[in-house]
């Protein structure tokens, strides 16, 4: 490729993420301690002798200290805070968890998932469509039902650079068309991710296509076998999933008016549902993207479960081999135990560690940014974006008042004869960006980005952490380990619970 070529390519920025702090970037906790030291102080004042006035300003440099000394990113009531929910969660029993042994394990097409407190009461309904069923997971913590499709397409990277531009305008499309002031879809999620290679298909192969005039104990065929063995063990493969999620509660009038035909309020939510993804399946396969299929209860139940269990699915691919019915129960879709630690979560057959994406690219990328780490890592992982959109109206409101803020600041730089910086100009850019890019009719997207490594042993995660981390930094992105609430975190990353922008 040219230089002239490279220069041609669309380049895609990311904006600085949006603070959440009630003033300026501090939030409300912050706040309230640094508040708290200031009162602390004044009353120490009052009350303390003149000549104790330097100790009278201990609790304020000890509350400024506390909520905006960074240690590892994070201020220190931060870890405070993770750290004393992390042992009140262990004192309680929530850290451990083990699946109830009391014979309700069935083969039903829908259900409850069995699974710990943290992720929520969840069941999978099974949604009539066309000659089959669609598998709808159902939150009834959170009010909401989603459902998942997987996405099959050939190697992105291998298209022509017109194609690979194409596909992610059309992906651009499909988001910007869920930005519509009803709000009718809640969440929009992808997940991609590395699970076992199924080698019972090379095995079965070669059983049926070898030489049968070579003895089974001779020398070529145990060579044979030994080398399946090898390859296969290390050997991944690629699943990609799109969920939608509705809320439940906000389109309830809906959905009591197809109650009234369904006769279940459940039935009826998933069948919202399934016609919001419906019409992003359609996109997709309009736009060429690749072959989309609604997984179906069991599948649906199954994809969840090899989530939290990888070595799961060789074995569930036996038994579909074996004439089986193809996935799993409900009921078998969630973990058998669950062991929390600090920086981990240890789930039946593997260890699991998430990240979240802290920072994006600051600079221009191109379409295939994200190649390293999701197309030349050997490690297990599982990466996923959960995106929101806000209605027009709202955004319109905060690109307005963005802009607005910005004057100001620059208006008060030049009037006390301050330099604008860099960093400054760039963040003035994209508030500029992003309300011309409104007024063009696109949507603004709330959006959180994870990644959960699995590994079979404490150290070969490690290993595999460090392995994804170093792709994750020749993507230009920054993950950070999420300590205190892995087991909350790797929800994020199963596909249809769309989870991670709470």
């Amino acid at each position: 490729m040219t230089d002239q070529n490279r220069e041609q390519r669309t380049r895609y920025r990311f904006g600085r993420a949006e603070s959440l702090g009630v003033v300026g970037s501090a939030r409300t906790s912050q706040c309230v301690v640094a508040l708290a030291g200031v009162g602390m102080t004044l009353a120490a004042m009052y009350a303390l002798p003149a000549t104790f006035a330097p100790v009278a300003f201990l609790p304020l440099l000890a509350a400024i200290a506390l909520s905006f000394l960074p240690i590892r990113g994070l201020p220190v009531l931060d870890w405070v805070r993770l750290g004393v929910a992390h042992q009140v969660d262990r004192a309680r029993g929530r850290t451990a968890w083990h699946k109830p042994r009391d014979g309700s394990y069935g083969e039903a097409a829908a259900g409850p998932v069995a699974g710990p407190e943290a992720w929520g009461r969840l069941r999978i309904v099974a949604a009539p469509y066309g000659g089959g069923a669609v598998g709808v997971l159902i939150d009834d913590k959170l009010g909401t039902a989603s459902a998942t499709m997987v996405v099959r397409t050939e190697s992105f990277a291998l298209l022509a650079d017109a194609d690979q531009e194409r596909r992610v305008a059309a992906w651009g499309n499909v988001l910007g068309s869920l930005g519509r002031e009803a709000g009718t879809v809640r969440r929009i999620a992808w997940t991609e991710r590395t699970v076992p290679a199924e080698a019972d298909e090379i095995a079965a192969f070669f059983a049926a296509e070898r030489d049968r005039q070579a003895p089974l104990d001779s020398a070529a065929v145990l060579s044979y076998v030994d080398l399946i063995d090898s390859s296969t063990a290390a050997a991944l493969e690629h699943e990609c999933f799109v969920s939608t999620q509705i809320d439940t509660r906000g389109r309830r009038r809906e959905i009591r008016q197809r109650e009234t035909a369904i006769g279940s309020f459940d039935l009826a939510a998933a069948a919202v549902a399934v016609d919001e993804l419906r019409l992003v399946a359609h996109a997709l396969a309009d736009a060429g993207i690749g072959t989309v299929g609604a997984l179906t209860p069991r599948l649906l139940a199954a994809a969840i479960r090899h989530g939290v269990d990888p070595a799961a699915r060789p074995h569930l691919a036996r038994l579909a081999a074996a004439g089986a019915e193809e996935g799993c129960a409900p009921d078998a879709a969630g973990p058998m135990a669950v062991d929390e630690h600090w920086d981990c979560v240890r789930i039946d057959s593997a260890w699991h560690a998430t990240f979240w994406i802290q920072r994006w690219p600051l600079r221009d990328v191109g379409c295939l940014f994200l190649a390293p780490l999701l197309n030349r890592t050997g490690a297990q992982r599982a990466v996923s974006v959960v995106a929101e959109p806000i209605a027009p109206s709202r955004a319109y409101r905060q690109a307005e008042n963005a802009m607005t803020q910005e004057e100001g600041d620059q208006l008060t730089r030049e009037k006390h004869g301050f330099l604008e910086t860099a960093r400054q100009r760039r963040r003035r850019d994209d508030v500029m960006t992003r309300e011309q890019e409104l007024a063009d009719g696109h949507a603004l997207m709330r959006f959180a980005g994870h990644v959960t490594v699995a590994g079979a042993t404490r150290d070969e995660l490690e290993a595999a952490c460090a392995e994804v981390v170093q792709a994750a930094q020749h993507s230009n992105l920054e993950l950070r380990r999420l300590v205190g609430e892995q087991l909350d975190a790797l929800a994020s990353t199963l596909p249809g619970l769309c989870r991670g922008l709470e």
